[in-house]
C-alpha cells in the first residue's frame, strides 16, 4: 500500500508540474482549480481502476 501511495504522490506531482509548464509556456500563473480537478480525477481513476 506504501508503494502505491508514494506511486500516487510522484503521478500528481509530475501533473502538477506539467500544469506548471503549460501555464509558464502560456504565461500565465497555473490556476489552483485546475490542480485541484486534476487530483480529483486522477482519484476517481485510480479508483475505478
Amino acid at each position: 500500500m506504501s508503494n502505491f501511495i508514494n506511486y500516487f504522490e510522484q503521478v500528481v506531482r509530475f501533473v502538477n508540474f506539467l500544469a506548471k509548464r503549460t501555464a509558464y509556456f502560456f504565461d500565465q500563473p497555473p490556476p489552483k482549480t485546475t490542480n485541484i480537478v486534476l487530483k480529483s480525477n486522477l482519484i476517481q481513476s485510480v479508483i475505478s481502476n
